[in-house]
């Protein structure tokens, strides 16, 4: 197999508290053997792009290169937005069938440090929402944009303010469950990069961070026009974020005061940073990848992102650990996912992960998480 399977993590002694609900204990089953829960046909990592017979790897244009955030097109079959990571201002549309081409550049009003976007079918969520320049005071930014449809141009952008109930954190990962009907449920997902112990206690111990669609819909319009001024921070209330303690992620910690908090075989880290993630248009399939793995979790029916993200899940090692991959986005098609490199020596290396039994995402046969 190209990919390794994490085995049994620490149990916590007691269930994780929420600030909303408490999710439901996962039910004891016996691991799966690998063959049954490898979900997808991952890269060859002794291949690269361009090489004959290789359909699942390509180079991007050099000018996503610094690639930190990725979704699909509602607008555009086949085809991804890309941000570069920081104050570049700039999103960059790519077609999957000739990716070393620039479909669209698109020109946002301004950034500090966009790190990750989510698109709900026709609205595109932009996370102004890094830390580059510190985290201390900082008021995070969520920009709001229908998706554009042009190939150029300035846009204007609503500007969401919003901050932590206790301290601000560095957040490259977003993602929005388009399968949410109740306007009050969990909806715009965040989890914390946590990478800086010192000024992130919650290093051992990873919080989910969500947004509703009624506090993304009923927020003040807060306009940030091309060549314009940046609403004031102060011009509106700020939303807080709800939170919820998530125990899967975190026992996937490398930890020395943790023995075996994460038993990965061979010679694998289980890197600690969460840099991208995403759910599926359906809602069926969650991934969050970090620096060096991906975690994978298929929804039970009726279960609930919160209460999915609480079981273990399904990891895949990464292709290569040469380039630091802070993109993920599951295909508009459903067939798998593409994560994408933050750099190479030449250009963005994108791969796309199928899935393993079915071209239809929500249609995998045999296949379950524990």
């Amino acid at each position: 197999s190209n990919g390794l399977v994490c085995g049994e993590p620490i149990a916590p002694s007691t269930p994780a508290p929420t600030a909303t609900s408490t999710p439901i204990p996962p039910t004891a089953t016996p691991t799966p053997p690998p063959s049954q829960i490898m979900s997808f046909i991952q890269p060859d990592p002794s291949k690269k792009p361009g090489d004959a017979g290789v359909t699942n790897q390509f180079y991007l244009s050099a000018t996503v290169n610094e690639a930190s955030g990725q979704t699909r097109s509602a607008a555009f079959p086949n085809n991804s937005w890309f941000l570069n990571d920081g104050t570049a201002k700039k999103i960059f549309r790519v077609d999957h069938a000739n990716p070393g081409t620039i479909k669209a550049t698109i020109t946002l009003p301004g950034s500090r440090d966009i790190e990750n976007m989510a698109n709900d079918g026709s609205t595109l969520y932009i996370g102004d929402t890094g830390c580059n320049s510190g985290c201390s005071g900082r008021i995070g930014r969520i920009y709001k944009l229908q998706e554009p449809t042009t190939t150029s141009g300035s846009v204007s952008v609503d500007v969401i303010y919003f901050e932590f109930s206790d301290y601000y954190k560095d957040i490259e990962t977003m993602m929005i469950d388009s399968s949410q009907t109740d306007p009050n449920g969990p909806y715009l997902f965040m989890v914390p990069k946590g990478d800086s112990p010192g000024w992130d206690p919650d290093t051992k111990r990873k919080y989910v961070y969500y947004l509703t669609k009624n506090d993304l819909q009923n927020y003040p319009k807060l306009t940030w026009n091309p060549g314009g001024v940046q609403p004031p921070e102060n011009s509106s209330p700020k939303l807080e974020l709800k939170k919820v303690l998530n125990t899967t992620i975190a026992i996937h910690e490398s930890s020395s005061s943790v023995p075996g908090a994460c038993n990965l075989s061979g010679n694998v880290k289980c890197n600690t940073k969460y840099t991208a993630g995403d759910i599926s248009q359906d809602g069926q399939h969650i991934a969050i990848r970090t620096e060096d793995n991906i975690f994978y979790w298929k929804r039970r029916p009726g279960e609930s992102v919160i209460n999915a993200m609480a079981r273990k899940p399904e990891i895949l090692m990464n292709w290569t650990e040469e380039w630091q991959y802070e993109t993920l986005s599951f295909s508009d098609q459903g067939t798998g996912f593409y994560t994408t490199t933050e750099r190479n020596s030449s250009a963005p290396t994108m791969l796309f992960y199928q899935f393993q039994q079915s071209s239809a995402l929500g249609n995998i046969l045999g296949i379950t998480n524990e």
